[in-house]
């Protein structure tokens, strides 16, 4: 075989064999964003179990899995399990930065500030700062749906 075919072949096998570990379940502790892309489903973004904004950022609880959806209107998927949001919002005058508290059974699983004053879109890079290893999600254009 020549090198060109070699590379294609090896690239097929790790294809075929990445795609039957994600089918079997069986996945490695380092390949989080691997294991988001497979568990990756339709969801009602209207009637999601839990919705509050932080500073231009709405995060959004449905099924047990936190999104975030930035200004801009992107959509992000993340690997935190909750079932619950409480938003600190500053007074008005006394303050910018609003934090929000992410739960899962009555624990905290995370923290979440962002003052006002930032700019008010997110990038991807910046939600993977705040937020772990997420996959962007795209809106179904006929019925508000994510997917």
């Amino acid at each position: 075989m020549k090198g060109w075919q070699m590379r294609r072949t090896i690239v097929f096998l790790t294809i075929i064999a990445l795609g039957v570990s994600i089918l079997t379940g069986c996945k490695s502790d380092t390949s989080a964003t691997v294991a988001l892309a497979s568990e990756q489903t339709i969801v009602e973004i209207s009637d999601a179990d839990v919705e509050e904004y932080v500073s231009a950022v709405k995060l959004v609880i449905k099924s047990g899995i936190l999104y975030v959806v930035v200004y801009d209107g992107s959509v992000y998927k993340t690997a935190i399990e909750a079932d619950s949001i409480i938003v600190d919002r500053p007074e008005f005058g006394k303050g910018t930065v609003s934090t929000a508290e992410i739960r899962k059974d009555n624990q905290t699983v995370m923290f979440f500030s962002r003052s006002q004053v930032e700019d008010s879109n997110m990038t991807q890079k910046e939600v993977e700062e705040k937020f772990g290893p997420v996959i962007k999600v795209e809106v179904s254009p006929d019925s508000e749906k994510l997917t």
